[in-house]
């Protein structure tokens, strides 16, 4: 998956008064195709941006970013303990990492068995201490010993989090918020978050930050 900043290059093809038809026309590349890429709904090959940065005399590093990853956020949840849900998000992890996919797991639970799992001790750069914080979350990220697995670990203290959450403005998107400069960096294919076996305000934080439940 690569990003292609399709706003930038539509706006570079309306100040140079060109029709979608005209450059479709010009490069070869499909109509249909343009107007797809244009409004972010499609995917294009090398060889048709290339075309189309040509065409329009545009630095093909201004609008592609080869590198990028469609980051999709994951979490695992079930408002009752020892059903396993912490053994399922290491193993996805695991998994998906030995397929050479960029994997992030964040550790929602106080209890720390996701961060045990890995191996990694407490921390004053936990995920409870960010979301209290409201900091991006790039801040609190950990490598583990695990190659393309990194983590971003729990802490015991969590568990009066929700107490400090229901003070807060905008309390049940404060996960959301902090998380999306992780996601726009387009560094990891997938997040997964363990969370906590409770109906808490933590817990809605975390669904609604992430793509599937």
């Amino acid at each position: 998956m690569v990003k292609l900043d399709y706003a930038r290059l539509k706006n570079i093809r309306l100040e140079q008064d060109i029709t979608q038809k005209e450059l479709a026309t010009a490069t070869g590349v499909n109509l249909s195709t343009i107007k797809q890429i244009e409004t972010g709904r499609s995917a294009t090959d090398l060889e048709n941006i290339e075309k189309l940065c040509a065409y329009l005399e545009v630095d093909i590093n201004e609008i592609y970013h080869p590198d990028f990853h469609d980051t999709k956020v994951l979490c695992m949840l079930n408002n009752k303990g020892g059903c396993g849900k912490t053994s399922l998000c290491s193993g996805i992890a695991t998994s998906m990492a030995e397929l050479g996919l960029r994997i992030l797991v964040i550790d929602g639970d106080g209890q720390r068995n996701l961060s045990s799992s890995f191996d990694m001790p407490r921390s004053e750069k936990n995920f409870g201490a960010a979301v209290l914080a409201e900091q991006d979350l790039n801040g609190y990220i950990q490598p583990t010993k695990f190659e393309n697995i990194d983590i971003i670990v729990a802490d015991v203290s969590m568990g009066t989090l929700d107490m400090a959450l229901f003070t807060k403005i905008s309390r049940e998107n404060i996960v959301r918020s902090i998380l999306r400069p992780v996601v726009e960096r387009g560094y990891y294919d997938y997040i997964l978050i363990d969370t906590n076996p409770n109906l808490s305000l933590l817990n809605f934080n975390i669904v609604n930050a992430s793509n599937y439940v």
